[in-house]
């Protein structure tokens, strides 16, 4: 039908663009160093790796003071040990030994010894191990997270710079001062250094330091609102020593934090709860038009997703990404194989069960569940119980909207990817002459048949494509969690709900209540932690929460929240 090869194409062509504007989406540039070390830096490893214990820890510093943060990784190796040898009166770095014999690199540049071309090997008799001694392990980590916090990739520094500051030591101060004073550095990283400072002002650590310092020190975290800080203030304010002052100012900075970080919290839950309903669109939008339309119950609707889950993993496995090797582009192609997957699977489950017992919705209701069962122990068969999809790079991170607030990448991607789905369902329906046969044959069937349209390809197709949204929503979920035969079961219940909510072939109906129960799913499980804290428990409780309020829903509108009107409707 011209309608359905539109349909098709349009999927396609939208999906496509969609998987590249998510996949083609810029990283993180770094400009790393290269080239030799500095003196300095030679000298300062030359005194380190001597052996004396004397001389070690002013290494160390003058290591730190040179800013050359390559020198984490030599560090790390030195720490670790079994990584740098002596060979020759020189360093070098030796990632193994093959039949005894190791690949000779250089241990500050990390790059292969070569000699007339060819890479230089010894013997490992003739190496000799150059370790951190166990009393020096712990300064020299800490130089490591020192290096670490000039390192120009953000993600690494900011790490670095968190573990300092929690971490309360005074040696780390005079880094982070200078980190929060780097005008080359983000706000964020700003934010994190100034944090770490006035831990470590506060935690008691650093002699000579005066008690207006220390206020200061507290309102400033207060005016930060960092969560990680919440510990050395309410450390401060539980000090037997601490003056009436101090734990009033530390009062009322936990509170600031407290009261910011809660508001933070409740906008992660809504983000969260946007990102699962518009799963549970996409899953309730395939029972709505397949119910609306031929009055079948398919309660294989969850395994529909779950085949469009391993599609995708399929896809991914031909691609052959890994997170060692990235193939990112594989995802525009699990798009569509993920639709097609799961429409094949609903062609035959309605060729060969539902067709055949039209007007039996019992039945109708027990075979589909015994094509889902026959689904899940096939797939199991074949994959095992559980599998991870590795999504593409530029869909695993999360950026900040404002401080402590992070959106990531996947669930966006997932909103606007469900929304992409809305309105090709909606032009399906509304513009496309498919959607004006679906529409007819829903209305009254028996008209539609007397005008000449072929209710049994209208109902197989409608099958296909509602089976279809599923795979697509099984798609999705592969960004943000693993998958296994029966994950088809943690959604099924909550689809029929949003159903029964939205209205039967309601679509801004079910836009509705897919957003407001996959909202109140994740605002309801942290709430009833405070009365479960068994993670379980707290789910499960949300989840029998949630159908006592569509229970109740029902009783006062029983056709949804966008009931049919006019001559169709109801009575």
């Amino acid at each position: 039908m011209p309608g359905f090869r539109n349909l098709f194409s349009s999927t396609f062509a939208v999906l496509a663009l969609l998987g590249l504007v998510g996949c083609g989406a810029e990283t993180e540039s770094v400009e790393h160093r290269s080239g030799p070390a500095s003196p300095e830096v030679h000298d300062a490893i030359a005194r380190l790796t001597a052996g004396d214990a004397d001389a070690a820890p002013g290494a160390l510093d003058d290591l730190v003071k040179a800013g050359d943060y390559r020198m984490a990784a030599f560090l790390k190796s030195f720490r670790e040990g079994q990584s740098i040898y002596r060979w020759k009166d020189r360093l070098v770095l030796v990632d193994g030994f093959e039949d005894g014999v190791a690949v000779l690199q250089d241990h500050i540049l990390r790059t292969k010894l070569t000699a007339d071309g060819k890479p230089v090997t010894a013997p490992k008799a003739d190496l000799e191990e150059v370790s951190a001694p166990r009393r020096l392990r712990r300064s020299v980590l800490g130089a490591e997270d020192q290096l670490k916090m000039s390192y120009p990739l953000e993600s690494v520094c900011l790490a670095a710079a968190k573990k300092c500051g929690n971490s309360r030591r005074a040696e780390f101060l005079p880094a982070l001062e200078k980190l929060a004073e780097d005008s080359a550095r983000s706000k964020k990283v700003h934010r994190v250094a100034r944090t770490g400072v006035c831990q470590i002002l506060i935690s008691g650590n650093v002699p000579g330091l005066d008690d207006g310092a220390v206020l200061a020190a507290v309102k400033e975290l207060g005016e930060l609102q960092s969560e990680s800080s919440l510990s050395s203030l309410k450390d401060l304010e539980k000090k037997e020593d601490t003056s009436s002052a101090l734990a009033a100012a530390c009062r009322s900075s936990i509170d600031e934090i407290e009261g910011y970080q809660g508001i933070v919290r409740n906008l992660k839950h809504v983000f969260n709860g946007l990102s699962m309903g518009s799963v549970f669109i996409l899953m309730a939008l395939g029972l709505s038009i397949i119910f609306g339309l031929m009055g079948v119950i398919n309660m294989a609707h969850g395994e529909l997703m779950m085949v469009g889950a391993y599609a995708t993993f399929e896809v991914m496995t031909l691609f052959g990404h890994t997170g060692n090797n990235p193939a990112n582009h594989y995802f525009i192609f699990a798009i569509p194989a993920a639709f097609l997957a799961a429409a094949i699977f609903g062609i035959l489950i309605e060729f060969f069960v539902v067709r055949h017992l039209y007007g039996r919705p019992l039945d109708t209701l027990l075979a589909t569940y015994a094509c889902g069962l026959a689904m899940v122990q096939g797939v199991r068969l074949i994959y095992g119980d559980n599998n991870g999809v590795n999504a593409p790079e530029q869909l695993t991170g999360s950026f900040e909207l404002f401080q402590d607030f992070e959106l990531a990448s996947a669930r966006v991607f997932i909103i606007f990817f469900s929304g992409f789905a809305v309105l090709l369902i909606y032009l399906l329906m509304s513009r496309t002459r498919m959607g004006l046969l679906i529409r007819a044959t829903t209305q009254n069937r028996a008209t539609a048949r007397s005008l000449g349209v072929n209710s049994r390809l209208v109902d197989s197709m409608t099958f296909a494509f509602g089976s279809g949204l599923a795979g697509l929503a099984g798609c999705a979920l592969t960004l943000i969690g693993g998958i296994s035969p029966d994950m088809g079961n943690n959604y099924i219940v909550d689809s029929f709900l949003v159903v029964v909510v939205g209205g039967v072939g309601e679509l801004m109906g079910v836009i509705a209540a897919g957003l407001g129960i996959g909202v109140l799913n994740k605002v309801f499980e942290p709430f009833l932690g405070w009365f479960f804290p068994e993670s379980t428990a707290s789910v499960t409780w949300g989840k029998v929460l949630i159908l006592v309020l569509v229970i109740a829903f029902i009783q006062w509108r029983p056709a949804g929240i966008f009931p049919p009107k006019g001559r169709l409707a109801d009575v």
